[in-house]
């Protein structure tokens, strides 16, 4: 009952104001232009690609966690401190981690961090690394084999967290 007179009292709008999520990033590009015909806000908790910092594609987008850009940097500025000098990249489609992936590739260079593996620079100028592109036990088989033939001491992956557990 208590429920019921909160929920039917004049103090409650039920009108949406926001919309809280996605988790991911791919879905906040997604439903972030729906949500601003309606001139709602999106705030994501999870969403970390860089590309959703731009202001004039994503107006409306907000997040509650630091874009991959500034964790890439903080990243490269570890790997450095620690000297490490060479490093094997795991990437998924560069159709969604590209910009995060490019980055990366600059902080690298700027760092003089070598990266080992396939040359993918037709996917990201100056890439190199493995690249795992769909989501099956072969894939990552094919990953961990070529993270163990590149002898590299650190490994980064840029794919979502269902194939990390394959790697795992």
């Amino acid at each position: 009952l208590a429920k019921q007179e909160v929920w039917n009292s004049s103090q409650v709008q039920t009108t949406p104001v926001a919309i809280l999520g996605a988790g991911c990033s791919g879905a906040s590009m997604d439903i972030t232009n729906i949500a601003y015909r309606f001139n709602l806000p999106i705030i994501s908790p999870g969403s970390s690609n860089s590309a959703l910092s731009d202001r004039s594609s994503y107006p409306n987008f907000f997040r509650t966690v630091a874009p991959d850009s500034a964790y890439l940097h903080g990243l490269v500025n570890l790997l450095k401190a620690l000297s490490v000098t060479q490093i094997f990249l795991i990437v998924g489609e560069t159709s969604i981690f590209g910009v995060n992936v490019q980055r990366l590739v600059t902080y690298l260079g700027e760092a003089d961090i070598e990266m080992l593996g396939d040359d993918l620079t037709s996917e990201v100028q100056e890439l190199f690394g493995f690249q795992m592109a769909s989501d099956s036990w072969t894939a990552a088989q094919q990953a961990l084999e070529a993270v163990r033939t590149s002898r590299s001491r650190f490994v980064q992956s840029q794919v979502y967290d269902y194939r990390f557990r394959l790697l795992i």
